[in-house]
């Protein structure tokens, strides 16, 4: 899961995807150049909270934009072999 984050805070959006961004995006019907255009504003992603249970990993980030605003979000991912299998997140506030 850290390698998934910080492979998006390193602008690594190639290796984000492989490690899981593709089963992420297939639920939504995203292609790769959405899914890295998704993060065109994100400054940086921090995990302030993470639980996990057998495969599913539960996080909290604060999700910092070039523009200003943090956005907190809740994700919830199932990983399988060190990669991203399927998952959820739901926004839960912006400050700022």
């Amino acid at each position: 899961m850290n390698a998934f984050i910080r492979a998006i805070n390193e602008r690594d959006y190639r290796r984000a995807w492989l490690l899981g961004g593709d089963d992420l995006s297939a639920v939504n019907g995203q292609t790769y150049r959405q899914f890295a255009a998704g993060f065109a504003r994100t400054a940086r992603d921090v995990i302030i909270a993470e639980r996990v249970s057998g495969q599913v990993v539960r996080l909290r980030i604060l999700a910092y934009e070039t523009t200003g605003p943090v956005q907190t979000y809740a994700l919830t991912y199932v990983v399988s072999g060190g990669l991203i299998v399927a998952g959820s997140e739901v926004l839960l506030g912006t400050a700022g």
